[in-house]
């Protein structure tokens, strides 16, 4: 009988034990005995991907700012005057600003493009870096900026073919970077619905003039979908005959056809409206 007493206070120790030791394993869980779990796995891969992002993007700023230096000159002299906001106009210009010609070119420059950290660039709206950046080169190669009436007082102050030759040293290969960039990194934050796939369409080509608070020509609000998709420039009954679409089709929008939407891009606004235009389960 002693025996089998002994017998059972021991298997109950070893059993309490074991209890024990699978509490505590199971309190203080690591990765290492998670074995290939594919949430955490996933989770890791995103951080792994949000930190490779940034210091990359950091890479390239720091590249950008230093090939900066070798045109600063030509932009300090030639383009800060309506692009950056911490350049003062001369007194002529800030005499009745409600009413001042020469005020209102500035603040409508910097609205379309402030230079004051010389890069990233700044808008009003916040659009991508990328459409930003193909303004300016657009700007430099059609010679559209310096304004015209700008340069007639300022004739000096014109964009000379060498001055465009070092402005596309220094936009050209930035842009090619921002391009590998954002291509290495979609799969970041990624929505393959028709919706996620023209907002980055309106992003890249649109919403730098007609979202996030810019209305030029009256039209804004491009980045409401929603509202979008319920004004008259969208024909959901007609998705080929909406404005939105004809006029991007008809290479009127975006004004440069430079900037023209490819076939693809094409094709995902029409996409978006069929889709939306599809009856609701």
């Amino acid at each position: 009988m002693p025996y089998l007493l002994i017998l059972l206070l021991l298997t109950s120790c070893f059993k309490s034990k074991e209890k024990g030791a699978l509490y505590l394993t199971e309190s203080k869980p690591t990765i290492e005995n998670l074995g290939t779990n594919p949430i955490i796995e996933d989770l890791e891969r995103q951080v792994r991907l949000f930190e490779e992002k940034e210091l990359e993007w950091q890479e390239i700023q720091k590249e950008a700012l230093y090939e900066f230096k070798k045109i600063e000159k030509i932009v300090r002299k030639k383009c800060y005057d309506c692009h950056d906001s911490d350049t003062k106009l001369p007194i002529y210009g800030r005499v009745l600003p409600s009413i001042n010609p020469v005020n209102h070119h500035q603040v409508d420059g910097i609205k379309a493009l402030d230079m004051v950290h010389k890069f990233p660039l700044k808008a009003e709206g916040n659009p991508p870096q990328l459409a930003l950046l193909k303004s300016f080169r657009n700007a430099v190669i059609d010679k559209t900026m310096p304004l015209k009436i700008y340069t007639k007082v300022y004739p000096f102050r014109k964009i000379r073919k060498k001055d465009q030759k070092k402005l596309l040293a220094w936009l050209n290969p930035l842009i090619e970077k921002v391009e590998n960039f954002n291509d290495k990194y979609e799969s970041i934050n990624l929505d393959p619905t028709p919706a996620g796939r023209v907002k980055k369409v309106f992003a890249n080509k649109c919403m730098r003039c007609h979202g996030n608070g810019v209305s030029k020509g009256g039209f804004g609000g491009m980045e409401d979908l929603e509202a979008l998709k319920k004004s008259k420039h969208v024909n959901l009954e007609n998705p080929t005959e909406s404005e939105l679409y004809l006029l991007s089709y008809n290479k009127k929008m975006p004004p440069s056809i430079r900037e023209s939407l490819s076939d693809e891009e094409l094709q995902t606004i029409l996409d978006w409206i069929q889709a939306e235009s599809a009856p609701k389960d």
